[in-house]
């Protein structure tokens, strides 16, 4: 596999989890935030997809690859669940703040439906919309693919608008965790869509060191159309659904995912992005149940505070600079002593090593 392009993905993952930083600090103006939320989270199924295709994956024996993904991908879901379960149960016994036994139990469902608390919401899409892309491709050829892709395109515009009206129907039942697991379901089937756009789109993609001049003119015409189509299907939402039209939902999503994959294949190398991209997961499980954003918008307000003349601006790029800055610490040590929460084996280093003679 050509080292170049997995580069560019990491890089692109970094952009993405960046924006995904920046989307939840809220203090953005609204048409940023609109737009970054029309294509931040699509973005990392579209890479997926395209990852699948790059290893070839479809290839591999089936229950390998579930069994692979489900301890990459669910196995971090389940150690993350309980730990935001163990959060909220401080907070509630040291009362710091509304939370009641009632939300706790709200809490458990969500992570035992699949639904997921808070940004976990993701991890059980991405698995859903892997494996099923995976059994898809299994058992379909190409074409047969694209079609099954189509029709599902179509059937989740329409039927995540009308299950979001019958959603208080399914919650008033005497099972209401039905609501939440078929919530989880759909967001695999719209997860399913990107992936399939990410693995199509593969081949397509400059292979080549240099810089493709027609990819940067697409590029340019995929920022232009993301633009305009997120903002004028204004704020959507994988997580509750919220997609309004979706002819505009699914352009700007892929347009967008499109222009920050595009310019990572024609920039320089990045390492720092690259490094984001890799424990992208690790920033996307942190940094908001475990308070990294409350600590660092507490920080940038001291900043703004007491340093003359720190304007609006100064405070976005603290933000940013502190949850960053943050996360490295959570990423070092996670990778290093913790590794098991997300479901990997530690790495051995030379002192771990036995000379054999």
């Amino acid at each position: 596999m050509d080292k170049n392009r997995i580069n560019s993905l990491d890089m692109a993952k970094g952009i993405g989890i960046i924006l995904v930083v920046v989307g939840h600090s809220t203090f953005l103006e609204e048409n940023v935030l609109t737009w970054i939320a029309s294509f931040h989270m699509p973005l990392f199924f579209v890479l997926s997809g395209i990852l699948i295709r790059k290893k070839n994956e479809e290839s591999k024996k089936f229950s390998e690859l579930v069994k692979r993904k489900a301890k990459s991908i669910l196995f971090p879901y389940l150690t993350f669940s309980i730990l935001y379960l163990l959060i909220d149960l401080v907070y509630l016994i040291l009362k710091q703040d509304n939370r009641t036994i009632v939300d706790l139990q709200r809490s458990g469902i969500e992570a035992v439906t699949l639904y997921g608390m808070s940004v976990l919401w993701f991890l059980p899409a991405l698995f859903f919309g892997e494996v099923a892309f995976l059994l898809t491709r299994k058992h379909s050829n190409r074409r047969n693919t694209i079609l099954i892709t189509v029709a599902m395109a179509v059937i989740t515009s329409f039927g995540a608008p009308l299950f979001k009206e019958h959603y208080p129907v399914l919650q008033s039942m005497p099972i209401p965790w039905i609501g939440y697991f078929f919530t989880s379901i759909l967001r695999g089937c719209f997860g399913y869509l990107f992936i399939s756009a990410g693995y199509f789109v593969a081949d397509y993609l400059n292979n080549k060191e240099r810089v493709n001049k027609k990819e940067l003119f697409l590029c340019v015409m995929c920022l232009l159309l993301s633009v305009a189509t997120g903002l004028s299907n204004q704020r959507v939402d994988l997580h509750t659904l919220v997609i309004n039209q979706p002819i505009f939902f699914f352009l700007a999503a892929l347009s967008g995912s499109a222009f920050v994959i595009l310019i990572c294949n024609n920039i320089k190398y990045s390492k720092a992005l690259s490094y984001l991209g890799k424990n992208s997961l690790i920033i996307m499980v942190t940094h908001l149940d475990c308070k990294v954003m409350i600590v660092a918008i507490n920080l940038s307000y001291f900043v703004k505070q007491y340093v003359p003349l720190a304007g609006q601006s100064v405070f976005y790029i603290c933000l940013t600079f502190f949850v960053l800055g943050i996360e490295l610490v959570i990423i070092y040590v996670m990778n290093t002593y913790l590794p098991f929460i997300l479901g990997r084996k530690r790495k051995k280093t030379s002192r771990h090593l036995k000379v054999v003679r």
